[in-house]
């Protein structure tokens, strides 16, 4: 007969933030509380009973990790409420009766951390990195060129590349009646897989001024770079930037001496 854990520690292990799973030494699924359901994608009624690997292949390799190699902890990507994030999993053996007298095949307890912030984070920093060491190690060659204008598609292929995103694009800024200046998206570089926005009339003639979201443009004047996860922008803010599928961008300003010749976009 399976152990069924006792009605306290399934209580308390219930309300936990953390996902948890118990399992018996055959790795068969005693007990997991609701969060655990959600990431294994299964029920209590389903799941009972069951080896864990049945419910999801990859917790064999998990397992295999934690139990064999001792490695103290594995993250892997979870889908949760429609959202990929990454979780931290670590595993402790349960000693004979230490979940009651009727509990004795109980044998380890998984835990599943939610570190997406934390690994979002990390991940955001060696993004941002790997794009500055791209853009160190080619913009002075690019702007020494004679006939630098004349290089930019190559550049904004080789930094699209450099940083893995989905999408490089220029703008340049030019002063129009009034004084009012305007910008207008002038090259672009888009992976294969990513729709052109070179002839969308959007990014065509838009007063500096109105670089959305508020604040940007103050930033970029200032010769300071922009770096946002769109999914921590206000709605309306992240409107135009989810119809066009992009998660994190990072606005270069382009100075040439002390103008603004225009600005360099990066889209994840």
């Amino acid at each position: 007969m399976l152990g069924i854990l006792p009605t306290a520690p399934s209580i308390i292990l219930h309300e936990l933030q953390d996902g948890v799973v118990v399992i018996d030494v055959r790795k068969r699924i005693l007990y997991l509380n609701t969060l655990a359901e959600q990431l294994l994608q299964t029920t209590t009624e389903e799941s009972i009973g069951q080896p864990i690997e049945s419910v999801r292949d990859s917790c064999a390799e998990v397992l295999h990790r934690l139990i064999v190699q001792k490695e103290t902890y594995v993250e892997q990507e979870f889908m949760l409420n429609g959202q990929r994030r990454f979780f931290d999993i670590r595993i402790s053996s349960l000693s004979a009766g230490q979940w009651g007298t009727n509990n004795t095949d109980a044998s380890h307890l998984i835990i599943f951390r939610d570190i997406h912030q934390r690994k979002q984070a990390e991940l955001d920093l060696q993004r941002r990195e790997a794009i500055m060491e791209a853009l160190t190690r080619t913009s002075q060659q690019f702007l020494r060129a004679a006939a630098w204008e004349t290089n930019i598609p190559g550049f904004l292929e080789h930094i699209g590349q450099a940083a893995e995103v989905g999408r490089a694009y220029v703008f340049q800024n030019y002063e129009g009646q009034d004084n009012q200046v305007f910008t207008s998206q002038c090259y672009e570089w888009t992976a294969p897989e990513i729709k052109a926005q070179i002839d969308n009339p959007t990014f065509q003639n838009m007063p500096i001024q109105d670089i959305s979201p508020a604040g940007w443009y103050a930033e970029l004047s200032q010769e300071r770079l922009v770096t946002a996860r769109i999914w921590e922008l206000s709605e309306a803010e992240q409107a135009s930037f989810i119809d066009r599928g992009v998660r994190s961008t990072v606005i270069v300003p382009i100075f040439i001496g002390r103008r603004w010749w225009g600005f360099l976009g990066l889209e994840d």
